[in-house]
C-alpha cells in the first residue's frame, strides 16, 4: 500500500495482541500482579522504520481529546467537574483509599451517580469492552456501542469528510 499510495495510516488498539492473545509489546516491568506494556503505536513506528525502511510516527489520538476545549463534548467537561468536586469532598470528609466512579443510571434518559470506590477494587485491574460491542469480525464496534456512546459525545457531529464522488467538504 506504502509504494501504491505514497502514504499509510495504521490505527490499532493500545491492547493489541497477537494470535496467540499476547501483547504484541514485550512488558517493560511487572510489579506484583500488573505487567506494564510499553506503547503500542511507538513500537509499531519502530518496527516499521528498522524492517521496512519508511518513515514513520506514532500519534495518540486521545491526547487531542484530553487537551483540546474545542474537542471537549459538555457531557465530559460537567462530569470531570462533578467527579473533582466529589474527589474533594470525600478528601475533606477523611476518606481516603478511594476514587470517585461515575454509575450509569438505567432509563431512557442519560443520568449518572458518583460512588467512592476502593481503589483495591480498581488499581491494577484492566476492564475491557463488552464483548456485545464488538463487532463478530473484532475490527469495528457494534451500533449497541455507538448508542452507548451517544450521550458522553453531546451534540450530534457533522461529517468532516466523505469520499464518496470525490467529495471533500473543502472543495478538494
Amino acid at each position: 500500500m506504502y509504494d501504491e499510495l505514497g502514504g499509510v495510516v495504521v490505527v490499532v488498539s493500545e491492547g493489541l495482541k497477537n494470535k496467540d492473545g499476547e501483547s504484541i509489546v514485550p512488558p517493560i516491568f511487572k510489579s506484583g500482579r500488573a505487567v506494564y506494556y510499553g506503547d503500542v503505536s511507538s513500537h509499531l513506528s519502530n518496527l516499521i522504520i528498522k524492517k521496512l525502511g519508511i518513515k514513520a510516527r506514532s500519534e495518540k489520538p486521545g491526547l487531542s481529546g484530553r487537551t483540546s476545549i474545542a474537542l471537549q463534548s459538555r457531557v465530559d467537561r460537567d462530569e470531570a467537574v462533578l467527579v473533582g468536586r466529589e474527589a474533594v469532598k470525600a478528601a475533606v470528609s477523611g476518606h481516603t483509599g478511594v476514587m470517585v466512579g461515575i454509575n450509569r443510571i438505567p432509563g431512557k434518559e442519560y443520568r449518572i451517580e458518583t460512588s467512592l470506590i476502593p481503589i483495591e477494587k480498581v488499581m491494577l485491574h484492566e476492564r475491557v469492552l463488552p464483548k456485545e460491542y464488538i463487532n463478530e469480525r473484532g475490527n469495528n464496534v457494534t451500533k449497541e456501542f455507538v448508542e452507548w456512546c451517544k450521550p458522553l459525545i453531546g451534540e450530534e457531529l457533522g461529517d468532516f469528510i466523505s469520499f464518496k464522488d470525490g467529495y471533500a467538504p473543502n472543495g478538494n
